[in-house]
């Protein structure tokens, strides 16, 4: 499982020279990706130890936004969670035609926790989720673009259609939460 970031602007470059990783006290190879449409959630892809100690710093210019201002110097210092802490839930998904869609889990505030890109009905499984009381999202996806499109007036192009899972979903430490949600 990633650990994710939330920028406040979309990122247009990342230089990976001015980011410093350290697991315990060794510098460590890890991979960086953008994380979602937007363009404001990174992801840093690492096989996680529990109870590991990480250091993380993103050192001047090492992000780039999209007007052009880059980041000062930011530090992390965090450790890896104990598998048991994390819960996951299983998220059978019935009644879609074959086309692709963005299936989302949302927080309480509807901010992005995960998100998945499906091509149908099926079980889709979210993995070491923190425990929180949570949310389901599901987008038509019509131009396969994998983000939300909210349409064009003049050009009588209409949003893409979004569905909410009727109640909540809990995430709960050491726990697997099995749902299903069909849409007619």
């Amino acid at each position: 499982m990633p650990a994710t970031f939330q920028l406040f602007n979309p990122v247009t470059t990342i230089d990976t020279a001015k980011i410093i990783f350290i697991e315990d006290t060794i510098a460590k190879r890890y991979s960086i990706v953008i994380a979602d449409s937007l363009k404001r959630r990174l992801n840093i892809n690492y096989k996680w130890k529990e109870e590991s100690t990480y250091f993380l710093q993103f050192l001047p210019g090492a992000f780039q936004d999209f007007t052009g201002r880059k980041n000062d110097t930011l530090v992390y210092n965090f450790s890896g969670k104990k598998v048991s802490e994390t819960g996951s839930i299983k998220l059978s998904v019935s009644g879609l035609k074959e086309e692709s869609y963005i299936l989302q889990l949302l927080t309480g505030e509807f901010q992005v926790v995960r998100e998945l890109k499906i091509n149908g009905n099926g079980v889709y499984e979210f993995l070491h989720l923190d425990p929180q009381q949570m949310k389901a999202r599901l987008i038509r996806d019509e131009n396969k673009n994998g983000k939300w499109d909210s349409g064009n007036y003049f050009n009588k192009k209409e949003p893409e259609e979004t569905y909410y899972y009727i109640g909540e979903l809990q995430s709960r430490a050491n726990w697997e939460v099995e749902a299903a949600w069909e849409l007619k």
